[in-house]
């Protein structure tokens, strides 16, 4: 996710800020979710007893236990490609999130602190736009806040009559097409007035639009030069005979490209920071010192399931450190978690972004920081 201020992310991830102000250990469990068989239920079912299963064996008591239990149970099969699930040491907090297919293997896992790198990375890909399916009549509207999967729609039907171009012939024959036309574009400009109003609501990184080409060309016509510059024309649209699937496969395609976009302008930067030694952090010492001093901008991670590095927290401050008796020496009292999710924490409880780095980009030890100031 690009840099942001710190109420924007703070609005964006204040359901995982909370988590982290919970007491330990907590279980984290991400499973597939089998919808598209014809026994999904049974596996479902048959998942759920072995993530309990292994979350039993790993000490977890019995109240976290079916705390898990019934949220799975709760979301059910068709939530997503897969589920990802965290409590509280009691099962009081606790929260379930639906993923896309392969944004993680599936894990189970018990710690002092929860895995979210998961849910960070998808909400990282799913960058804030707009979809605008349009006619001659006027738009369907749909807006993805930052990090979301939860639309807003919103609808325009404007003037229907003379909307469609005849040919009656003889002297009347332009007057009825100007009609029409002008029909058209107030309608064309009612849509315009929405997605600029939704451009200043959710800030989206790109416009994609679907639909009948002379209408796109009259919206944008009356939209400002900084909206019209994020449209991105798709084939589509909302008449009636239109493969819907096939148009939402176009705009998660554009999507993707401008999420991944972001995340390289936000690793660019990180790089050329690092060159300049300047508003960078690249070592572990160096990041926990940074995100104590709430002097990270930007936390860069890599999701590495296998990455068991420890590091020591303050359960009531945003302090961290990689030794017990530096942190001690604040004042906080000592808590061990992986270092990466350390790490997340630290981001989250002093408003700093987040950005999940791709496999072979970013910091060279999976952990970096674009730094507030030098």
């Amino acid at each position: 996710m690009p840099a942001g201020d710190a109420g924007h992310v703070a609005e964006v991830h204040e359901d995982l800020r909370d988590l982290y102000t919970a007491d330990g250990p907590f279980v984290t469990a991400c499973l597939a979710a089998p919808s598209a068989v014809e026994d999904a239920a049974h596996r479902w079912d048959v998942s759920i007893r072995h993530v309990c299963s292994e979350l039993e064996e790993s000490g977890a008591p019995a109240s976290q236990v079916g705390r898990v239990d019934r949220l799975l149970r709760d979301v059910g099969h068709d939530a997503g490609d897969q589920v990802l699930v965290v409590a509280d040491s009691e099962g009081v907090r606790a929260a379930a999130f639906g993923l896309p297919d392969g944004t993680v293997e599936p894990f189970t896992r018990r710690d002092e602190l929860p895995d979210l790198v998961p849910v960070l990375r998808w909400r990282q890909e799913m960058v804030p736009h707009l979809v605008v399916l349009t006619d001659r009549v006027g738009a369907d509207v749909f807006a993805v806040g930052p990090g979301r999967e939860d639309i807003h729609e919103e609808h325009v039907d404007g003037e229907t009559l003379h909307i469609h171009r005849g040919h009656p012939g003889g002297w009347s024959q332009r007057r009825f097409q100007q009609r029409a036309e002008n029909t058209w574009e107030d309608n064309a400009r009612a849509v315009a007035d929405l997605i600029e109003r939704l451009d200043r609501e959710v800030v989206p990184a790109v416009v994609v639009v679907a639909g009948d080409v002379r209408a796109s060309a009259f919206m944008a016509k009356h939209l400002p030069d900084s909206t019209a510059a994020k449209l991105v024309e798709v084939p589509g649209g909302r008449h009636e005979g239109t493969d819907d699937e096939a148009v939402w496969t176009e705009v998660r395609a554009v999507v993707s490209v401008a999420a991944e976009r972001a995340t390289a302008e936000v690793l660019d930067r990180f790089r050329a920071e690092v060159g300049q030694h300047d508003r960078a952090a690249e070592s572990r010492d160096a990041v926990l010192a940074a995100l104590s001093a709430g002097q990270v901008e930007v936390l860069i991670v890599h999701h590495d399931a296998h990455d068991e590095r420890r590091a020591w927290f303050g359960r009531d401050k945003p302090v961290a450190s990689a030794e017990s008796d530096s942190l001690a020496a604040t004042g906080a009292e000592p808590h061990e978690g992986r270092l990466v999710d350390v790490a997340v924490r630290g981001a989250l409880m002093t408003g700093a972004d987040i950005c999940v780095a791709p496999a072979g980009g970013g910091p060279t030890d999976g952990l970096g920081a674009v730094l507030r100031w030098a």
